[in-house]
Parts: structure tokens; sequence; C-alpha cells
């Protein structure tokens, strides 16, 4: 009853707005009438490209004429917001730094979790900024201080097998450096019950003042390589 009464006063406006030549304000009524029916949920809106320049200037039909909703999505803010910043402060990189950074975001990644891995690479930063240096100088230099020189490898002369020292490529000497720095923090990790990122950061920090695990694996592999010199010769690589 009220519908069939509220129709028949709605085509009562409707006819009088169109012979007095005024149609600005149909589509508002009838927005309200179907809000009415609906609820409150209005399925008739105003383009927002015919709104008035002060009106579009709000951020909430800023949001809808770019397509989006206006309400902040929290889960998605917060991880995104970390990546973001990593990603910025990876732009002003050269590219050895940039290699370096992203092999060590692979290297840590599990299960294909590179958000995770960034974010906590993004922690391992804001820990070391806390000793006056800049995070990724100090990272560089404890890479450095951990790549080895030269390492053995076994090799099969006259049906025996040798320890044959070898120099080792630029590229590997900087992917041994990673995996030990972060096998050492994964194992500080399970023993002391620390985060990841207090690990991490106090390997990276042991091994840029050339101590720790990481540090003490190049000395032993130079060691042994040094005590097979006698062997080089078999080299053939």
């Amino acid at each position: 009853m009220a519908r069939r009464i509220l129709n028949e006063a709605m085509s009562k406006i409707v006819n009088g707005q169109r012979r007095n030549g005024v149609t600005s304000s149909l589509q508002p009524v009838s927005g309200l009438i179907s809000s009415f029916f609906n609820g409150g949920r209005s399925f008739v809106s105003t383009p927002i490209d015919v709104l008035d320049q002060e009106e579009a200037i709000e951020p909430g039909l800023l949001a809808l004429k770019d397509g989006h909703s206006g309400l902040p999505n929290k889960k998605k803010s917060a991880s995104s917001s970390k990546c973001s910043e990593i990603l910025s402060y990876m732009g002003g990189l050269d590219g050895d730094q940039n290699q370096l950074i992203k092999k060590l975001v692979n290297f840590r990644m599990k299960e294909g979790q590179r958000t995770k891995s960034r974010a906590v690479l993004y922690q391992t930063f804001r820990r070391l900024a806390r000793t006056e240096r800049d995070a990724i100088k100090l990272l560089v230099d404890a890479v450095e201080n951990v790549k080895p020189i030269c390492e053995v490898k076994k090799v099969g002369v006259a049906g025996s097998l040798y320890d044959v020292p070898g120099i080792v490529s630029r590229d590997r000497q900087q992917t041994l450096a990673i995996r030990w720095i972060l096998g050492e923090a994964g194992s500080k990790k399970g023993s002391k019950k620390a985060s990841t990122e207090e690990s991490l950061s106090a390997e990276i920090l042991n091994a840029y003042r050339k101590r720790g695990g990481a540090r003490k694996k190049r000395e032993t592999l130079h060691g042994l390589a040094s005590s097979h010199r006698g062997f080089a010769h078999f080299r053939w690589w």
C-alpha cells in the first residue's frame, strides 16, 4: 500500500517537473526512493564527474573516483608499508648493493614468503641503524669480512681423493658469506629463543667486527686450503 502511494506521488512529481522543464532533480529524488525501499542502500548515484570541484576535493570522493573504496585495509597496509619502505630504500643503492640485498632476501625466504622475508630484513636494518652507522654499509662490510678467498674440492686422482684448493669466484664468495651469516643467525635463534631480527642483526654485527661463527667458517676453510696447498697442481678447473 505504501509503495503504491509513493509510486503515484513520484509519478506526479516527475510529470510536473517535465512539464515545467525541470529534470536535474529527478535523479536525486529517485535515489531517495530507491534508498527507502532497499533499506538505506542507494543504487542510484550521481556520477562524480558532474560534482562541483569543491566536493570532488574530499578524500573519500577522490578515492571513489579512482576506483577505491576509501576504506583502509589494515592487514594489507601494514605489510605493504614495510615492503614499500624497503623497496624505496633499495632504489638509491648501486648495482652491487642491490644484488646483495636481493640475494639476502631470497636466501632468507621460506616457502615463497618473500614479503615476510623483506619485513624481517627491514626490522634487521632498523636494529643495525641503532649503532649510529649506515645499515647498508655495515651489511656490505660484514659480508666482505666473511667472504672466503679460496676453498677445497674433492678431486679423484689414480683412485684416490684429494682436497685440492682453488680460488673462489666473486659471486660464490658472496653466496657463501650470506649463507654462513644466515645459518649462524638461525642457530642462535634456536638456542637462545631470540627473534629472527635479533639473531640476524647480532650475527651481522659480529661479522662486521670480524667475529662470530660465520667468520670462523671462513678461517677454517682458509686453513684447510692452506694445509692442502701441496695438492694444488691437481686442480683442473
